[in-house]
């Protein structure tokens, strides 16, 4: 296996990857990813370089960086050289309900064998097409992993359909993609009198968030349609763990995963084919198991968490505004640590107010309301309106400034607790 280990062009990439991702209102070129990355690298201050080596470092759980690194390939050469001698991890962040980054940290080995398991499903596939930012660890596993186990290249694209992107398709290729980006693909290709289509036996891999069966459906009713589309179900968390090509299907557990029951709870484990176990996980969301490898994702886990030593519980609070007649959407999270201690929300107000009708609505009856129906811990002491919550490239939901200004902005703060 050792041959089929991360190479430094395997680390220049996803460093290449996080930093665009990071510098997202930078102006980029039509260049490739590569380019464009050290591009960025060389506009960066010496203080903004070092600390980019330094999250580099954790990245790839090795512990020292290059004091002065002059570009993106030199510092992946450097990590490249500690690698192996520190277990071949690599750290991938998630930010869960609080909107606070937690490291996952995974062995390649790990992450090689769940590339191997789902690795049949794509035997047909001739080259990998990734819009999948590779410094997330969907985007690692199928777009460094996987087709290194497939033997296939692998073509990296931005986040977009663009013109470019059906320029580069070829038959028999493999997208890999997020669900926003399968919305907005289906909605191009459906316009009136559009010369764009799709190759013969292309096929694509969704994951990140579930995709609508509506967007599925219409990409395989296309007059050239997408060959199949494969959802994959898992988290930052835990990874894969399970897979479908029917968005009324259930979702088949990967062969890597054995479900347990623990008491009352069903938790699942991974074993890897030489044996070793690992310890049992909760499941991410609530789930409705058909039998032992074959589940339906029912909702989202409500996790707490604590203001003012008091466990509250952000989903339910986000539910409770959401009864609001003048609200459409609603999140809640935990501020980050240097906005306070307090929750905020974010709210989508019903699209037919007018403004001044929003400005009337969401002042004091507003606040007033929330306290008729949450304790002092659950009421959101910022609250940010918008007219779309707020969401990053791959559409799904992003932490917000609890301060900034986004279109109908009103904050408000409540006593301390």
């Amino acid at each position: 296996m050792r041959n089929n280990l991360l190479c430094a062009h395997d680390i220049a990439t996803v460093l290449s990857s996080r930093l665009l991702a990071q510098k997202t209102s930078a102006k980029t070129s039509s260049h490739g990813i590569a380019e464009n990355a050290e591009k960025l690298f060389s506009q960066l201050s010496a203080p903004e370089r070092q600390a980019f080596a330094q999250e580099a470092a954790c990245t790839f759980c090795v512990p020292h960086s290059v004091p002065h690194p002059s570009s993106v390939d030199i510092l992946a050469e450097h990590i490249h050289q500690q690698w192996h001698d520190y277990g071949n991890m690599v750290c991938f962040h998630s930010s869960g309900t609080t909107g606070t980054p937690v490291a996952h940290r995974y062995s390649i080995t790990t992450l090689q064998e769940e590339a191997q398991a789902l690795a049949p499903l794509f035997n047909d596939c001739q080259r990998i097409v990734s819009v999948m930012p590779s410094h997330h660890i969907f985007g690692f596993v199928f777009s460094i992993i996987l087709p290194k186990v497939l033997a296939v290249p692998v073509l990296r694209l931005p986040p977009l359909p663009t013109a470019s992107f059906f320029a580069n398709l070829r038959p028999a290729d493999m997208v890999l993609a997020f669900p926003f980006f399968w919305q907005s693909l289906l909605i191009l290709l459906q316009q009136p009198h559009s010369d764009l289509y799709l190759p013969a036996q292309v096929t694509g891999i969704s994951s990140t968030a579930p995709c609508p069966p509506e967007i599925i459906e219409g990409l395989s009713c296309l007059s050239r349609p997408l060959a199949n589309i494969t959802e994959i179900y898992g988290s930052t968390e835990t990874s894969g763990i399970g897979y479908r090509r029917n968005p009324h299907h259930p979702y088949t557990l990967l062969s890597v995963w054995r479900r347990l029951t623990q008491g009352k709870e069903t938790v699942i484990q991974r074993v890897l084919p030489a044996g070793m176990e690992f310890p049992p996980q909760p499941m991410p969301d609530e789930m409705l198991w058909v039998d032992s490898t074959h589940f339906f994702p029912q909702k989202r886990k409500d996790y707490a968490v604590q203001v003012g030593g008091i466990n509250v519980y952000p989903q339910q609070i986000a539910a409770c505004i959401e009864t609001h007649p003048a609200v459409q959407q609603c999140v809640v999270r935990l501020m980050q640590p240097e906005e306070g201690a307090r929750l905020k929300a974010f709210i989508v107000p019903d699209p037919i107010l007018s403004q001044k009708e929003i400005k009337r609505i969401f002042g004091l009856s507003f606040r007033q309301w929330l306290t008729a129906r949450l304790e002092t811990a659950a009421r959101p002491k910022s609250i940010t309106l918008g007219s779309q919550l707020p969401r990053n490239s791959m559409g799904k939901l992003a932490d917000w400034p609890a301060k900034k200004r986004y279109p109908f902005l009103e904050t408000h703060k409540e006593e301390a607790l």
